[in-house]
C-alpha cells in the first residue's frame, strides 16, 4: 500500500492526525489489494471533491457504465477489471465542467 501511495496511485486523507484511506480504492476480492486501474482514476479524481463525494461518485451506477444492460458504479467498473480510463473519462468531464 505504501507502495502505491507514494507513486500517488492511492488518494489519502488525513484527518486528526490519522492517514486514511477512502474505501472504493480497495478490491472486496481476496487475490486483488486495490482495484484494477487504480493507477489511472486516482489522479483523475478532481482535487476538489470531498472523500463524501468521492464515495457518492464510486458507489452511485452510471449510464456509461453498462454490462448486458446493468448498470455499474464506477467502483463496481473497476473491481471487474473493465476499462479505468472509461471511468477517468468520466471523472476528467467534471474536472472540466468544474473548472468553468
Amino acid at each position: 500500500m505504501k507502495r502505491h501511495t507514494k507513486a500517488g496511485y492511492l488518494r489519502v486523507v488525513v484527518h486528526d492526525d490519522q492517514v486514511l484511506y477512502p474505501a472504493w480504492q480497495f478490491s472486496p476480492r481476496p487475490d486483488k489489494q486495490v482495484v484494477a486501474g487504480i493507477d489511472v482514476v486516482a489522479p483523475a479524481v478532481p482535487e476538489s471533491w470531498s472523500v463524501v463525494a468521492e464515495h457518492y461518485f464510486m458507489a452511485a451506477p452510471r449510464s456509461e457504465l453498462s454490462v448486458d444492460g446493468r448498470l455499474l458504479s464506477p467502483g463496481d467498473w473497476l473491481d471487474l477489471g473493465l476499462n479505468p480510463h472509461r471511468v477517468a473519462g468520466i471523472l476528467e468531464k467534471y474536472t472540466y465542467d468544474i473548472r468553468r
